[in-house]
């Protein structure tokens, strides 16, 4: 490093070299140094002042100028191993960010994806890159954020009281076919996994507006989860209607209260509460 104290492994090259200090007591500054100790850095502080003036011939006012070169160390510096290769890991994550930017991004949601504060920092940087976020969708979301062409899908995982039992659910009985309509989805879903509160939550997320404005399927809610939870235990008891099959058409029809939207400011902090940030709109702009 040309003499300038870049790494961990500068300033034990100092202290063993110009104030005495052996291995096992170069360990101990080590220490010091990367678990940020104050008492024992004022320990080290002496012995290597000490021992630059006894072992190296060097001026006190010298000592204390290299232990002054030392200090900030103490905040965040690595060893040349470490630095090495966090320097290899930031360039390969500057690569996939400059040439696969809507797939970088997509990653970087799904690992920050329990992180509110995070993944606002995220949203933003996308924003910043004229990256869209699609809302969530029942039938289009997966666990984790998703591309989608030129875009990235939010993630079910990602929505606030939307667990992983109830995501997986959700994924498992998609396979089968893509949900209709709410009465569909609930009929189908599991009711304890895909419970109330998870409901209300992917509602008010947007994950259900390909089915009907959101104040419309959250009056409608209690109706149509009833039936749904009527329908399921009649299936778990082995009751069959005299139809065959025609109480589950029955079910799966979606009547819904025609209410009006809720205002915007409404479907916004709803966003903001379950998503971490405004998705249908910025009340700001």
């Amino acid at each position: 490093s040309f003499g300038v104290l870049v790494y961990q492994d500068d300033l034990l090259s100092t202290a063993l070299e110009l104030a005495g200090y052996s291995w096992e007591t170069v360990d101990k500054f080590r220490k010091a140094v990367g678990k940020k100790i104050p008492e024992e850095m004022a320990k080290q502080h002496v012995i290597f002042v000490d021992g630059c003036m006894k072992y190296s011939e060097m001026s006190k006012e010298a000592a204390e100028g290299l232990w002054n070169l030392f200090e900030p160390f103490q905040g965040y510096g690595f060893n040349k191993a470490h630095a090495a290769s966090y320097g290899m890991v930031s360039y390969w994550t500057a690569y996939l960010k400059a040439n696969y930017q809507v797939e970088y991004m997509a990653a970087l949601l799904s690992a920050e994806a329990s992180n509110t504060d995070k993944l606002v920092e995220a949203i933003a940087e996308c924003d910043r890159m004229k990256l869209r976020i699609l809302p969530p969708d029942v039938n289009e979301s997966l666990t984790g954020f998703t591309v989608v062409g030129e875009a990235i899908r939010f993630g079910l995982g990602a929505i606030k009281n939307v667990g992983e039992a109830a995501v997986t659910a959700i994924l498992e009985e998609r396979e089968k076919g893509s949900f209709k309509n709410l009465s569909d989805f609930c009929t189908r879903t599991d009711t304890r996994r895909v419970n109330k509160k998870v409901l209300e939550s992917l509602i008010k997320a947007g994950a259900f507006d390909a089915f009907g404005n959101r104040a419309a399927l959250m009056a409608g809610l209690d109706g149509v989860r009833g039936k749904a939870v009527v329908t399921q235990k009649k299936k778990g008891e082995g009751q069959e209607s005299l139809f065959g099959g025609a109480e589950d058409v029955f079910a799966t029809e979606d009547k819904l209260p025609n209410v009006p939207e809720w205002p915007l400011r409404e479907k916004l902090k709803n966003e903001k509460d379950l998503l971490g940030f405004y998705l249908s709109d910025n009340p700001v702009k």
